[in-house]
């Protein structure tokens, strides 16, 4: 048989286990001593909304450079860290399923805790909100995801995008890059747009990464 340690908390933990096949071959107990094992979050300064999402993934109120909910920010191709859009830029070669903190904007930039979404966690948006097209926010038009659990929601201001250097789709469609690599010349796009008479939250489309998009960070 096999020796291992087990910890227990109390001594009626361990005797719950005496005699079954669970029972370690040395067991320490720790009662009343306190164990504290929750990290204090990093939010360096920046406002969170916390959507009451199945994963705790809590998401900042503006897009990365801006300062409210209706600002459109700054623009970013993917893989560029802090750097923001440049058409003259290389595109990001490296092919790791999810960007490293050393080039993820929402870290670069935010810093504390915050990352650039995985393409899960956007997945889990779309399907944990309510999705409201057109709506205006202090005179700005974007769209509004509403928490199914608390009420609390995000506004994604109507951005558009860089390419080729042009800034196109403003007024009509808001985007927002995640981490997650869907193949080793493009990666996922989360898309939150109004396009036509058919308001659309959509993920996995696949983009260049030379286009310049905005980023919206998040913690968990």
């Amino acid at each position: 048989m096999a020796q291992y340690l087990k910890l227990f908390k109390t001594e009626a933990d361990y005797e719950a286990v005496v005699g079954t096949e669970n029972e370690p071959n040395v067991a320490h107990i720790i009662e009343d001593i306190e164990i504290k094992q929750k990290k204090e979050i990093d939010f360096n300064g920046h406002c969170y909304v916390d959507l009451g999402l199945p994963s705790g993934t809590l998401w900042a109120c503006y897009n990365v450079g801006a300062s409210t909910e209706t600002g459109y920010g700054n623009y970013y191709a993917y893989g560029k860290g802090s750097k923001t859009y440049n058409k003259n830029d290389p595109a990001y070669t490296a092919t790791t399923e999810n960007l490293p903190m050393e080039v993820d904007t929402a870290r670069q930039v935010m810093g504390g805790d915050w990352h650039t979404p995985t393409k899960e966690q956007a997945i889990e948006l779309g399907v944990n909100t309510i999705f409201e097209a057109d709506v205006v926010i202090g005179g700005v038009k974007g769209i509004k995801l509403t928490s199914k659990v608390n009420g609390n929601y995000i506004f994604f201001p109507f951005a558009g995008n860089y390419y080729n250097g042009r800034k196109i789709n403003v007024g009509t469609w808001a985007f927002f890059m995640t981490s997650t690599m869907e193949q080793d010349t493009t990666h996922w796009d989360c898309t939150v747009n109004y396009f036509s008479q058919y308001p659309e939250y959509s993920c996995g489309e696949e983009s260049n990464r030379a286009q310049g998009k905005n980023v919206r960070g998040v913690i968990g």
